[in-house]
């Protein structure tokens, strides 16, 4: 796995217990686990660091996202599933000055 690059993972909840199965952003790739942001449907939040995905039809995903900057996850390898596709130049670029990456 590489930076920048779109998985469907099982991702933990927050606030309860349980997990959902959706679109991460590769960060790093460590050895035991792998670090990433959550892929969300919904628009970005005002106030927020949200990144709405300006390419995401050359991501595979199938419409508008947005990434929650402000939530690092880290996933344990066995949970990373199908590749999605990457973002692209433009995207990655974006993310990475805007967010300090």
């Amino acid at each position: 796995m590489k930076r920048w690059e779109i998985y469907w993972a099982e991702v933990p909840f927050e606030e309860k217990d349980g997990s959902k199965i959706r679109p991460v952003v590769i960060l790093n790739d460590r050895t035991a686990f792998v670090i990433s942001f959550g892929i969300y449907s919904a628009s970005p939040r005002p106030f927020t660091n949200d990144f709405p995905i300006r390419d995401w039809k050359q991501t595979g995903l199938d419409h508008e996202s947005t990434i929650r900057v402000d939530r690092r996850i880290k996933i344990e390898k066995q949970q990373i599933h199908d590749k999605i596709g990457e973002l692209s130049k433009r995207d990655s670029m974006i993310l990475a000055l805007y967010n300090d990456l």
